[in-house]
């Protein structure tokens, strides 16, 4: 034998990673803005927090997020994609 073993290296174990959501509100308050004869609508104040906690190290963080269809009804925006 040449010494190496034919058994698979071990597999590295995920870290365990809970994530939550702070401040998020069913519904939020729509703004108009009129621009050059032309209205602008835009929601409110929508910021949230998001707290992440892991058993190692967090190198990196991504985040998507997707508007539902109700949106299109609340702010009169068609553009961009919807879920």
């Amino acid at each position: 034998m040449d010494g190496l073993s034919k058994d698979p290296p071990p597999k590295q174990s995920q870290p365990e990673v809970g994530v939550q959501i702070m401040n998020l509100m069913d519904t939020y308050d729509k703004r108009t803005k009129k621009l050059s004869g032309k209205y602008e609508h835009r929601l409110g104040p929508t910021e949230v927090t998001i707290v992440a906690r892991a058993t190692d190290e967090i190198k990196r963080v991504r985040v998507y997020v997707q508007r539902c269809p109700e949106a299109v009804f609340k702010t009169h925006d068609t553009v961009g994609k919807l879920a």
